[in-house]
C-alpha cells in the first residue's frame, strides 16, 4: 500500500524523534536547519521532544502559540520570601528543611523559560537547600550560594 503525502511526512517526523534516542527527562527542541541529518517536510516548523522512562507515557500533542514569562531572581525570590514565613514551624519538626519551587509548564500560566545564563547562585534562601524544577521536562536547579 502507498502512503499518501499526508502519512510520509507523518512517518518523517515518527522516525525523526525515534532516532533523537532520548534518555528519560531528556529533550530536545529542533527548528529548521539545526541537526543536518534531520530531513523533516517544510511544514514541520519546530519539534519539542521529550524522552520518557515508558511506552505507556508516550503521547503526540499539536503546538499551541502562548507566551512564557522569564524566569528571574525577583520571581523566585519573592516564592522563597512567602515560603520562608513557615520556616520556623517547620523547624520544629524537622531541622533541615529543603525547598523545591515547582512550576507545571503543562499549565499555561507556568510556562517560563529560563535564560542559557540564569544564576540561580543569586537567590537568597533560609532553607537548608532550595530547589527550582519546571515540570515535566526541565532540570532541577539548586538556588542559592
Amino acid at each position: 500500500m502507498a502512503l499518501n503525502r499526508g502519512s510520509k511526512k507523518a512517518a518523517a517526523l515518527s522516525t525523526f524523534v525515534r532516532e533523537l534516542n532520548l534518555r528519560p527527562w531528556q529533550s530536545v527542541d529542533w527548528r529548521p536547519g539545526e541537526y543536518d541529518k534531520a530531513q523533516l517536510p517544510e511544514e514541520i516548523s519546530f519539534v519539542h521532544a521529550l524522552g520518557v522512562p515508558n511506552y505507556e507515557m508516550v503521547h503526540w500533542i499539536v503546538a499551541r502559540a502562548g507566551w512564557t514569562a522569564p524566569l528571574t531572581i525577583k520571581v523566585l525570590q519573592s516564592r522563597i520570601d512567602v515560603k520562608s514565613d513557615k520556616l520556623k514551624e517547620y523547624q520544629k519538626v524537622v531541622a533541615e528543611n529543603w525547598l523545591v519551587l515547582v512550576s507545571d509548564s503543562t499549565k499555561p500560566s507556568q510556562l517560563f523559560t529560563t535564560a542559557p545564563d540564569f544564576d540561580g547562585s543569586q537567590v537568597t534562601s533560609p532553607f537548608s537547600r532550595t530547589f527550582y524544577f519546571g515540570y515535566p521536562d526541565r532540570e532541577l536547579r539548586e538556588l542559592g550560594a
